[in-house]
């Protein structure tokens, strides 16, 4: 009897393991992320600058097979944001901004550094918790 509930114990177990992963990337949007990336800038062949969350600025070689791209992905944490300009896209993630990196504050200092230099955020895409802004030349 007890060797049958360890046995049940290992298989619940080796389940529950692949729905938690299933949970989790619906819950960061990894799908509709994966989505936008290969829309917007893996099938455009012009490089552009995406400004994203450490996550993303990282792993963002996945979504190009790990090919070599012209495309360059910034952490906004790292940014030294007087390197903004016009036509740099802003890829915000709400499902994996971490507050342990204090991405939130970043975010909000790059949005006031923007609107210092006359830019403004405009949206151009939206799914689900994945907002994509592309910055233009304000007022």
């Amino acid at each position: 009897m007890l060797q049958s509930q360890i046995k049940w114990a290992i298989v619940l177990g080796l389940v529950a393991i692949p729905i938690y992963r299933i949970t989790k990337a619906n819950d960061r949007a990894f799908s509709s992320l994966e989505e936008m990336v290969q829309e917007r800038f893996v099938n455009d062949k012009q490089p552009q600058r995406v400004i994203t969350d450490g996550l993303l600025s990282y792993g963002y070689p996945y979504f190009y097979a790990f090919e070599k791209t012209e495309d360059q992905y910034d952490w906004w944490v790292e940014l030294d944001f007087e390197t903004v300009n016009t036509g740099d896209y802003l890829l915000v993630n709400s499902g994996v901004i971490n507050s342990r990196y204090e991405e939130p504050g970043y975010l909000k200092l790059l949005e006031n550094s923007m609107n210092t230099k006359g830019l403004e955020l405009v949206l151009i895409d939206e799914q689900d918790k994945i907002r994509l802004y592309q910055i233009r030349g304000g007022r």
